[in-house]
């Protein structure tokens, strides 16, 4: 349940957003104000105004891609020092097979919008 939202990004439910936020928790502060705003006056839209619902894509790969560049930088100190770099080439190949799924993710259109499941 923790990884599901970072498969979808369903552009549909940001109409109300007039900007991407630029971080994944500025994401989940901008989808609360909107849940907290609506959740009197439509609550059936306030229920699908969360991460769940909307997902955080765009984010995962970010954080993936900054996850990457701290392990190749890690591995080039390490060398220098000549020290083993094999667990941290281990992590970087889980971490592009990682990216390489949510960068897929983002060319289906299935998982970039409200309507993937049919």
């Amino acid at each position: 349940m923790a990884e599901d939202p970072n498969h979808g990004w369903f552009r549909e439910q940001f109409a109300f957003m007039t900007a991407i936020p630029r971080s994944r928790m500025e994401c989940l502060f901008t989808l609360y104000r909107e849940h907290e705003r609506l959740v009197r006056s439509d609550p059936g839209t306030a229920q699908r105004v969360n991460i769940r619902w909307t997902g955080t894509l765009p984010y995962a790969v970010l954080e993936g891609y900054g996850r990457l560049v701290a392990d190749m930088r890690l591995m080039r100190a390490l060398r220098l020092e000549g020290m083993d770099t094999k667990p941290f080439e281990i992590d970087t190949a889980f971490l592009v097979a990682w990216m390489g799924h949510y960068n897929a993710d983002s060319s289906q259109p299935l998982h970039v919008s409200i309507h993937h499941d049919g």
